[in-house]
């Protein structure tokens, strides 16, 4: 590994503002929800437009909602980025079982990453969505 890449990257990570980062994370609607028997947690932005579609954005292991911090703003409140608020969404970004600060994967359950089951295939996502749904109230 050159040093010269190793010391851009110690700079990036000595000036990488932790406090602004954290007000962002902050500034979100998180949630948790039961699906399946397993305690998720969600992040919830309210589309602000007329009548916001639900949009359900997922992401694998090891992978959070992070990934979408600049895409969920322009996704719920397009008018506010030069776009038609008629474009809005309502975004929930669960995160996949066991991935939380605080609660292990339920009994039984993989943790994300471990074994060759996924978290969360698609085709299980269908009876979340009820779930999800319920979270927004």
């Amino acid at each position: 590994m050159p040093r010269s890449w190793l010391a851009t990257l110690l700079d990036d990570w000595a000036s990488f503002d932790t406090a602004a980062f954290q007000a962002r994370l902050d500034g979100l609607t998180h949630r948790e929800a039961f699906v399946d028997g397993q305690l998720i947690h969600l992040v919830h932005v309210a589309g602000q437009g007329p009548d916001p579609l639900p949009l359900l954005l997922t992401h694998g292991w090891p992978g959070s909602f992070c990934e979408y911090l600049d895409l969920i703003p322009l996704l719920a409140d397009p008018a506010a980025h030069g776009g038609d608020p008629a474009d809005a969404f309502t975004v929930v970004v669960p995160s996949p079982a066991g991935v939380r600060l605080f609660q292990p994967a339920a009994a039984g359950r993989p943790h994300p990453g471990e074994g060759r089951r996924p978290v969360a295939p698609a085709d299980d996502r269908g009876p979340g969505v009820p779930a999800v749904r319920r979270a927004r109230q």
